[in-house]
């Protein structure tokens, strides 16, 4: 139930440093950023490729109100909502947006990885050109805001293999610290079970989200953890999962409240075993 580790040090910091002459490159007017490019003729509700919508990515989030602050994030967009995790930060965010001409608006709740809570609402608002990503997250009560870069690139290489079950089936264990912290095992059919250092059980279903896409990307439903020996952890959660280049599974878990807003949030990433 921790934060996933999903960058690799030893070539983080040259990302960081290459991505960060792109932004200074690109400028920084705040005002313009988050304008859409498209023209008075053009039609302002047409939609973006699902492919451009519809990723994962890895960029660089800055911070306006810290110039020292940068990181590598992860970032999934699909279906309507937005999750991005850093490899060293404290926080985290999970949102919903739109598609408008060739903006993504919407709203985003910041995760306090190391308090397990969400301590900030904000907006969410980016512009698409090209194929790169630009967004920017302010947090309207704590007056902070962050940007998020993201290359046209995805994350991980497309497979040309379709995604399956299959490509996911069998059992995979999660580690801190060179400590095995849980075991996760995913059935055939999509099941999932599993139990944790904590005394969580697990027991849930996975699918893929599109067989027609190169995307080995995954819905989770029905998630249930119970057991735990921390109370909170307890819960039905529903996610996504993807899988890296490195016989990795990483997914994220979220639990709502009735009115949809996020109370709970959960990275993991689990290897083959």
């Amino acid at each position: 139930m921790t934060p996933a580790k999903g960058v690799h040090e030893g070539w983080k910091f040259w990302v960081a440093a290459f991505l960060l002459m792109v932004i200074v490159g690109c400028g920084g007017d705040v005002s313009n950023e988050f304008v859409s490019q498209t023209g008075p003729g053009d039609d302002q509700e047409r939609l973006l490729p699902q492919e451009i919508v519809n990723d994962i990515r890895q960029g660089l989030l800055t911070s306006y109100n810290d110039p020292d602050f940068f990181d590598i994030f992860v970032t999934l967009m699909v279906d309507g909502k937005i999750v991005a995790y850093g490899e060293q930060s404290d926080i985290a965010f999970w949102g919903n947006y739109t598609v408008v001409g060739d903006n993504l608006i919407g709203d985003v709740y910041r995760w306090r990885v190391s308090e397990s809570r969400f301590d900030a609402a904000g907006t969410f608002s980016a512009l698409i050109d090209q194929g790169e990503i630009v967004a920017m997250m302010t947090m309207a009560d704590q007056g902070e805001a962050y940007r998020l870069y993201l290359p046209a690139d995805s994350y991980f290489q497309t497979n040309a293999v379709p995604p399956s079950l299959a490509a996911i089936q069998g059992s995979w264990e999660a580690w801190e610290n060179s400590v095995e912290q849980g075991v996760l095992t995913i059935g055939a059919a999509g099941d999932i079970a599993g139990q944790d250092a904590n005394g969580c059980r697990y027991d849930g279903r996975i699918d893929v989200w599109k067989t027609s896409s190169a995307l080995h990307l995954y819905k989770i439903d029905d998630f249930n953890v119970s057991y735990c020996s921390i109370e909170k952890f307890n819960g039905t959660y529903t996610g996504w999962a993807f899988l890296g280049g490195h016989a990795d599974l990483t997914y994220y878990l979220q639990t709502t409240d009735a009115a949809g807003h996020p109370t709970y949030l959960v990275f993991n990433t689990v290897w083959r075993k």
